[in-house]
């Protein structure tokens, strides 16, 4: 930050003669008053011109890497709309983090230091290696995949939660379809959005369970559970496919999760 100390007469002197000399406003610059001057001596203050929103999320950012250890440079660019970083470095992949949860994280902190002060807001962009376009491209293959599927299968299919910025995405890519409409369902922070054919086929319903006299359900024929010797490992189980609940449960590890 730049900074520079004024004498004059007076300590409005001072300050105008400052502010002249930086170019800036009032509003621009923090003012502190060194001495008050008097009749044998000159008023003095010092003029700090304050960070831009981008600068100050610049900082941060440094400052978070730094303490975290990462070995990752970043780069700077402003504009009156908004404030650019991008990163780079051996240590990216960790800072982008799984799906660029890391990423996203880092870039809402650099936003709220950045617009703490003052009314108007700026965006702040923060950018790994190209991995936003990357992603944007990913997800845009990845709608017209699953509108491809629910029109074929004539049945809504919801994707995994997403962000909004992602959500976004989805929604532009399949905007111009004809074949198929995209909605947002759920709440935040697991908010999805869902792919809807225009034209839907009506769901086959399962045939009734065949039970017994007493009312439960009769057991496929062959060798049941109990005849199954003790230890004795199923082909499934062998291979180490035997699934907990959790497993079980809707996986969200992949580039674009599906859930029907």
């Amino acid at each position: 930050m730049k900074s520079i100390e004024v004498k004059a007469s007076s300590v409005e002197e001072a300050i105008e003669k400052g502010l002249a000399e930086l170019g800036m406003r009032h509003d621009e610059v923090d003012i502190e008053i060194i001495e008050v001057g008097g009749l044998f001596k000159k008023a003095k203050v010092q003029l700090t011109v304050r960070p831009t929103e981008g600068e100050r999320a610049l900082e941060f950012v440094r400052q978070l890497l730094f303490r975290m250890g990462l070995k990752v440079e970043a780069e700077f660019a402003e504009d009156n709309e908004k404030a650019e970083i991008r990163l780079c470095g051996e240590d990216s992949g960790k800072i982008i983090g799984r799906r660029g949860d890391c990423l996203d994280a880092v870039q809402y902190l650099a936003s709220m230091i950045a617009n703490k002060e003052g009314e108007a807001y700026k965006k702040i962009i923060i950018d790994c290696g190209d991995y936003r376009q990357k992603r944007v491209e990913t997800l845009e293959k990845l709608a017209r995949r699953l509108a491809d599927k629910a029109v074929a299968k004539g049945r809504k299919i919801a994707l995994e939660p997403m962000n909004p910025f992602e959500r976004r995405v989805i929604h532009t890519a399949l905007s111009d379809n004809p074949d198929v409409t995209t909605e947002s369902e759920g709440t935040e922070p697991n908010r999805f959005v869902v792919v809807k054919p225009k034209v839907q086929r009506p769901q086959k319903k399962r045939p009734p369970q065949r039970r017994g006299k007493d009312n439960t359900r009769k057991a496929k024929p062959g060798r049941s559970a109990a005849s199954k010797p003790k230890g004795f490992l199923g082909f499934g189980e062998y291979l180490g496919n035997s699934r907990t609940g959790a497993e079980d449960s809707f996986d969200r590890g992949g580039t674009g999760g599906v859930k029907e």
